[in-house]
């Protein structure tokens, strides 16, 4: 358990923290603070129930005070517009286009399509994909070509040819 001197040095490093602007940090350290007034009413109800001074089912004092900012954050940020991440995998990708996941990490190594990386995951946005399917077709309309053509068209493009 933590002790009362380190939960007060963990709400001023969390206020600190919220002035520099690292908001995530300061949850992650709030979570720990919650975490642990959990874990010490659960000690002081278990001390009160073997010591025959509370029953199962009895209402416990009030949260500590930094519990209500959680609630009312998490209340905040239902009401903000989701970022919309609308993200594939190279092998979504390949599969929307006809290729394999390695050859789209190719493109993106070679700079043919943005991609970004996330953890060890290459990630394409959806506009992106869009955006590359129609400039492809755009650049090579195969109605005008008989299949015979189409086919040595796509092996060159491929670098079969």
């Amino acid at each position: 358990m933590v002790t009362d001197d380190a939960v007060d040095t963990l709400k001023e490093t969390m206020e600190e923290l919220r002035r520099r602007g690292e908001a995530q940090r300061a949850e992650a350290l709030e979570a720990v603070l919650i975490e642990n007034e959990r874990l010490r009413a659960s000690l002081a109800l278990i001390r009160e129930l073997s010591d025959g001074r509370a029953e199962l089912g009895q209402t416990r004092g009030a949260a500590p005070s930094y519990i209500p900012s959680v609630a009312a954050r998490r209340a905040a940020s239902r009401t903000q517009q989701p970022v919309d991440l609308d993200l594939l995998t190279s092998t979504e990708v390949g599969d929307l286009v006809g290729v394999t996941g390695q050859t789209i990490k190719n493109w993106v190594k070679e700079g043919r399509m943005k991609a970004y990386r996330i953890g060890s995951r290459i990630m394409v946005p959806r506009e992106v994909v869009e955006a590359y399917v129609r400039s492809a077709g755009e650049s090579l309309d195969l109605d005008d070509c008989s299949p015979e053509e189409a086919a040595r068209l796509v092996d060159e493009a491929r670098g079969k040819g």
